[in-house]
């Protein structure tokens, strides 16, 4: 799995180990994403922790006003469990130590002796990487048919989790996050589109080819303006859709899934931007699970 992007020798030296960017990439260079704040060690607990109220809010202002994109790939052949990466941008001059994990910066083994502690010059360019950040699992279960859970990879802390009790009827999964509960609906088997609400607003993700299990994916927010005089029965709704998430299909590597994006019209009149973002993902890969098991 490629999750570095670079120069050919930049790339072979960053993957010679699995590797995995954390929270000093933010901290070590200017990239597109603030620093995140690392709990204590007594603190990382996997478990579904309640995300604390402030933790997130200089980062919400500054990821929630713009279209989020992600790279969904497999973490090994024939397995379900799968990887969230988000692109950031970094110096052309930095690439990821595979023995420390962190961003470092490109060593000039022809310095001179006199010019080894004179800070390096940056040229200005800028290239990409991946930083993994959510994991979803699936979980074994005998008291469920289907299980999985959604965790951060910095902290191993798990904000959603989804499980279905029963295998009987319309098919409904519960997703739990540290902030709310809500279910995922089966509305259409023939077209195997599944809602879920939010805010008192109708989500809906379904496969844009019908009955493709490699098809893309999206989701709309489903707006009903119920126009004055209308009868009780609900005659004469309009229905108003709004694309707000995309899964858009790789057929590359056995790893590549696709990629991910939320739209920035997706935070419009939100309150709560990162309880919706934990929810769009995790519907999405259930949406995955869904489709490769129908």
């Amino acid at each position: 799995m490629l999750k570095f992007f670079g120069s050919k020798k930049q790339a072979t030296s960053a993957t010679e180990k699995q590797h995995k960017t954390t929270a000093t990439a933010s901290t070590t260079t200017s990239t597109t994403i603030d620093p995140i704040s690392i709990p204590g060690d007594n603190k990382i607990i996997p478990e579904l922790a309640p995300l604390e109220e402030n933790q997130f809010k200089e980062n919400d202002l500054f990821m929630f006003n713009k279209a989020l994109n992600y790279v969904v790939v497999r973490t090994s052949p024939n397995s379900n469990d799968i990887e969230i990466l988000h692109p950031i941008t970094v110096p052309k001059e930095f690439i990821i130590n595979p023995e420390t994990e962190k961003l470092e910066i490109i060593e000039d083994n022809n310095k001179n002796e006199k010019d080894i502690d004179k800070p390096v010059m940056l040229s200005g360019e800028q290239q990409q990487i991946l930083h993994e950040i959510y994991s979803k699992q699936i979980i074994k279960s005998k008291n469920s048919p289907y299980q999985c859970t959604l965790k951060q990879l910095y902290n191993d802390y798990i904000i959603g989790e989804a499980t279905r009790i029963s295998s009987v009827g319309e098919p409904i999964i519960t997703i739990h996050t540290p902030h709310l509960e809500t279910k995922l609906r089966r509305t259409g088997a023939l077209s195997n589109t599944w809602h879920f609400n939010f805010e008192e607003k109708d989500y809906r993700w379904k496969p844009t080819s019908l009955g493709a299990k490699d098809s893309d994916l999206i989701c709309e927010l489903i707006e009903y303006e119920v126009p004055p005089y209308t009868s009780s029965s609900g005659i004469g709704k309009k229905k108003k859709k709004e694309l707000v998430a995309t899964l858009k299909r790789k057929s590359e590597n056995w790893d590549m899934i696709g990629d991910l994006q939320i739209l920035e019209k997706a935070w419009q009149n939100v309150k709560q931007h990162r309880d919706l973002e934990i929810l769009l993902v995790i519907s999405c890969l259930i949406m995955l699970d869904i489709i490769e098991t129908s």
